[in-house]
């Protein structure tokens, strides 16, 4: 049987070690729960992520020491991981390479050396101008940039869209998602001018049950999710002094009550004071850290802002999509 897995390449092992944990379609959140999520991966997205970064990392092994078996590329894991932060490779993606090879070998991150915390002035995705971004300064893709600046879709979610995602809920267009981040439903509010809001609404109701976008051009479309969520968070956020002194409770990162006085959410705290599980409390202000200290926000608009995108934590909206603000 050994005999037979070593004719496999490296790549063929990492590919089969990593199809193995695929859990598509499973709760994540239940496995959490019940602390069963260290083997298993839940989308696709992630698998495709892992897959890579592991493959280099088997390449390296390889090509270094003439690894053969996937076993004994363990040992080479914090020699991988000081040979990339050397080459300066970003925190972000130093984190991306230790949380792939913890799924691989299944262990935990802290079995490896610590890697570069992650800083968000040091982000680089969509911040700068890129060769690719001339491209579509022309006008012909204006109809893509402005369906997505008025959307926020993902990628994956515009390519997929059809015209009848089109919903309306309260006087509000909405696109539903059938299959976002994680394999996750929502829906995301058209946002813009009225002009802007009508011509997706044609562009979806032109497409009937047929893709929206034939073709999808290779654009930055992450920058276009940021203008999104600038122009989402700046239409619901309040005045300051509107929640300056709020609080809220939440469950699992979704809204229950706004309150100032503590009296009138006393139902979610137990008899010992501490809150029931799953609920927090939170002040509605939300200061930021680092580089962004004396930046506050709204936390109402941004957990919209937030389930809008398909995130539904508002420190990633603050953290990686407000920066043009």
């Amino acid at each position: 049987m050994m005999g037979h897995k070593n004719k496999k390449s490296l790549k063929q092992q990492v590919d089969e070690e990593l199809r193995s944990m695929l859990a598509i379609g499973q709760s994540k959140h239940v496995d959490k729960v019940i602390g069963e999520t260290s083997d298993k991966i839940y989308s696709y997205g992630t698998f495709d992520a892992y897959q890579q970064q592991c493959i280099a990392f088997a390449v390296y092994c390889k090509n270094q020491h003439k690894a053969k078996n996937l076993a004994d590329c363990r040992q080479y894991v914090n020699e991988y991981l000081k040979y990339n932060i050397d080459k300066n490779y970003s925190a972000y993606t130093i984190k991306l390479q230790a949380s792939a090879l913890a799924k691989l070998f299944h262990c935990s991150t802290k079995e490896f050396i610590p890697t570069p915390p992650r800083v968000r002035k040091n982000i680089k995705r969509s911040r700068h101008s890129a060769k690719r971004d001339g491209r579509y300064k022309t006008g012909k893709n204006d109809d893509f940039i402005r369906f997505c600046r008025c959307t926020g879709l993902r990628r994956r979610e515009i390519t997929a869209l059809r015209g009848d995602c089109l919903q309306m809920k309260d006087g509000k267009y909405y696109i539903f998602v059938k299959n976002g981040k994680g394999g996750r439903k929502r829906i995301s509010e058209i946002v813009g001018s009225e002009d802007d809001i009508a011509f997706v609404i044609e562009k979806m109701q032109e497409a009937q049950q047929n893709k929206v976008f034939d073709k999808i051009p290779d654009i930055d479309i992450h920058s276009l999710r940021a203008e999104y969520a600038k122009s989402v968070y700046e239409k619901y956020a309040r005045n300051r002094n509107d929640y300056k002194n709020e609080r809220m409770i939440l469950y699992h990162n979704r809204l229950v009550i706004t309150y100032t006085d503590k009296s009138e959410v006393q139902q979610y705290y137990n008899p010992d004071g501490t809150l029931k599980k799953g609920f927090t409390d939170v002040r509605s202000a939300y200061h930021c850290r680092d580089d962004k200290k004396h930046v506050c926000y709204d936390r109402l608009a941004l957990l919209k802002c937030s389930q809008n995108l398909g995130h539904n934590r508002p420190s990633v909206v603050a953290d990686h999509y407000l920066w043009q603000t």
